[in-house]
């Protein structure tokens, strides 16, 4: 499964508007999209004349397996989130490792 967060529709959006912004996020087309499931649905209300709603979808592809595919031409970095970080972190005395190839 691939997770995919921030994904914005507007409020009356269409039924088959979700779909079509997740194949058009993951850049794949409509028959690669095998399933998809909503996680977490939110609403964006600051603006009260263009509420939004904000999903996040757990989605499988036929192609893509449990990952995107990337070009080694091209440049690619890791995010890394931290949940409750303890106080090494904070003093700098923490570093994450390096980034290794799984088999």
């Amino acid at each position: 499964m691939l997770r995919i967060t921030e994904l914005r529709l507007q409020l009356d959006h269409a039924q088959d508007a979700l779909r079509k912004a997740i194949v058009t996020r993951l850049g794949v087309s409509d028959a690669e999209l095998t399933a998809h499931t909503v996680f977490k649905r939110s609403y964006d209300a600051r603006k009260k004349s263009a509420v939004v709603l904000i999903y996040t979808i757990d989605c499988q592809s036929v192609k893509r397996g449990n990952g995107i595919q990337t070009d080694p031409e091209k440049a690619w970095f890791t995010i890394l989130r931290l949940y409750s970080p303890l106080e090494p972190f904070f003093t700098k005395a923490w570093h994450p490792s390096e980034v290794e190839l799984v088999k």
